[in-house]
């Protein structure tokens, strides 16, 4: 599972000298609507001055039919200058859509790859129109100030992958069982991002960090456990009357 996500540059209502925008600044107002779950809209900490304007632009040239176009390419310097001198300057935004495990996306054994293995991915339907509901959600939203998507398509975020691995109760669903142990192994834990179930909306990083705590905690008392049962006396056999516990 990945983040579905869309950058875009919102400017202010006036020109400003200095924008600093932060990655501190996050709205959960999308990450529950209409019973789905969506995600949240975070800042990017950069600005969308002439350079990355000039970056999304050509991105969306690379997908379309004009690609081939070097002469497009150049041009495209023109309406990215004009937009950075007459917008002023914006912060960059992305949204991060929760993605769902679905059956069909895995990680399979592939000798014919030099990595030995092989991602199949493919964007689900039921993800896409969540992807298009927070775009239209941020459009309603946000109709007093000036906004511009920097991509086309619905993209992945690469950055987070997670749930190669998931937990669950049921072996035939999940790889982990709830505490994170291989199903039918009693000595693997996996406690990267591969346990989670789904993505969720939102940075998995602390998320990760916690569950290893958890987890670690687990296996500190079943060692303690393991070790106290290994260490307590036990009885002799009937024609003695002392205990005695294991070298």
């Amino acid at each position: 599972m990945f983040h579905l996500m869309d950058m875009l540059a919102i400017w202010p209502r006036h020109k400003v000298k200095d924008a600093r925008p932060s990655k501190s600044i996050c709205l959960r107002d999308f990450y529950r609507h209409e019973g789905l779950r969506l995600g949240l809209l975070q800042s990017m900490g950069v600005s969308a001055d002439y350079g990355n304007i000039l970056f999304a632009l050509r991105r969306n040239l690379q997908r379309s039919r004009f690609s081939g176009n070097r002469a497009v390419w150049h041009l495209l310097r023109i309406p990215a200058y004009a937009a950075s001198r007459v917008l002023g300057r914006a912060a960059v935004f992305a949204t991060v859509v929760e993605d769902m495990a679905y059956p069909e996306n895995r990680v399979l054994l592939d000798p014919g790859q030099p990595s030995g293995i092989r991602v199949v991915y493919r964007r689900n339907d039921e993800l896409r129109e969540r992807g298009r509901m927070i775009r239209r959600l941020l459009k309603r939203r946000l109709a007093g100030l000036r906004l511009f998507f920097l991509n086309d398509e619905l993209e992945l975020n690469y950055g987070h992958p997670c749930g190669s691995n998931r937990f669950g109760t049921d072996p035939a669903t999940s790889v982990l069982d709830p505490s994170n142990r291989v199903h039918g192994l009693a000595n693997l834990y996996v406690v990267d991002s591969s346990f989670m179930p789904s993505s969720a909306g939102a940075n998995p990083g602390l998320t990760i960090a916690a569950n290893a705590l958890r987890v670690g905690d687990i296996i500190h008392r079943r060692l303690s456990e393991a070790n106290s049962a290994a260490c307590s006396p036990v009885a002799s056999g009937p024609d003695r009357g002392t205990a005695t516990a294991p070298a």
